[in-house]
């Protein structure tokens, strides 16, 4: 009996050990210089994001330089990304509160068009995030649009597919004006 009981205290032990391990290592990757690069390293791991630098900590402010994205056959570059956001709010209200996104030196890469034209679609069909997405600023300096440079992207814009589409977006609420003593 006294066995299975110091058995159990040694495996309770290990066990807690190995919580705090893991709750100092999320700690760690979101709070971090390192541990923001870690995740980027981790990221770039999967061939579709490159990043040239990477500074700040994954809760809250960070600073990007020289992004590579690439999807299919269109890449997206980013000079520097600025990205300042609220990340109890995703545990809090369910939404992501992004207070500054700033980025400078947006190239965009885009697919070769194709010979066969696709039927046009509602842009964001099919498009539903789990979680409310809010943006207080937003900035975006130097943007430039081309065509694949890759082997037969020789591709003709004009037949290239709308990178972005307008989307409606509600007036805010009017707020209440305040009552005045009359």
């Amino acid at each position: 009996m006294r066995l299975l009981l110091a058995l159990l205290g040694v495996l309770a032990g290990v066990g807690g050990l190995l919580l705090w391990t893991l709750a100092a290592l999320l700690f760690w990757l979101a709070t971090t210089t390192s541990g923001l690069r870690m995740v980027v390293q981790t990221l770039e791991s999967t061939g579709w994001v490159q990043v040239g630098h990477a500074e700040g900590a994954l809760l809250g402010r960070m600073s990007l330089k020289d992004v590579v994205l690439h999807a299919g056959e269109t890449r997206l570059r980013v000079d520097c990304a600025e990205l300042d956001w609220q990340p109890l709010a995703l545990l809090r209200r369910r939404e992501v509160q992004v207070d500054t996104l700033w980025l400078a030196g947006v190239q965009v890469e885009l697919a070769p068009a194709t010979d066969a034209p696709k039927p046009a679609s509602e842009p964001w069909a099919g498009l539903s995030l789990p979680v409310a997405v809010f943006v207080d600023d937003l900035r975006v300096d130097g943007v430039s649009l081309r065509p694949s440079l890759q082997k037969g992207g020789g591709g003709d814009l004009r037949r290239a597919e709308p990178l972005a589409q307008t989307v409606p977006m509600a007036p805010p609420s009017p707020q209440p004006s305040p009552a005045r003593g009359e």
